[in-house]
C-alpha cells in the first residue's frame, strides 16, 4: 500500500526536527500500520468498527494525515466492517483488539487520531 501523506503534515513533523530519513521510516511505518489494521480488521473477531456520521463528532491528537484517495482501500474496509455506506466528514471507531483509534475522513484527507470530540 502506498500513502500519500498530507505535505502540511510533512512540513509539521519536519519543524518538529525530525530528518527527511526519520521521516520516512515514520511514514513507512505508518503505512505497515494501515495494511496491518485491514488484516486485523478481517480476521480478528475482536476487532470493532463503530461508526459516527456526517459532523458529529471530531477527531484530534493526531498521529498522521493522509490524502484521503490513498486511504481508501481501508476507508471501504472500516464502511464494510461498521456496516454503513461512506460518507464525507464522518469518523470510524476503530478497536483492533487492543487500541482504539479515530479514523476522520473528509474532504481530501484522512485524519487519524488517538481522541475524538463528539457533539
Amino acid at each position: 500500500m502506498n500513502i500519500n501523506f498530507k505535505k502540511s503534515w510533512e512540513r509539521e513533523m519536519m519543524h518538529e526536527h525530525l530528518s527527511e530519513e526519520e521521516l520516512s521510516i515514520k511514514e513507512k511505518s505508518f503505512e505497515e500500520w494501515v495494511v496491518q489494521l485491514m488484516g486485523t480488521l478481517a480476521t480478528n473477531r475482536y476487532a470493532r468498527v463503530k461508526f459516527y456520521p456526517y459532523r458529529t463528532a471530531k477527531s484530534f491528537d493526531e498521529l498522521f494525515v493522509a490524502e484521503r484517495d490513498s486511504m481508501r482501500p481501508l476507508e471501504y474496509i472500516l464502511a464494510i466492517k461498521a456496516g454503513v455506506t461512506p460518507d464525507n466528514r464522518s469518523i470510524y471507531e476503530v478497536y483492533n483488539g487492543s487500541q482504539t483509534y479515530y479514523i476522520f475522513c473528509r474532504d481530501d484527507i484522512c485524519l487519524v487520531g488517538k481522541a475524538i470530540i463528539k457533539w
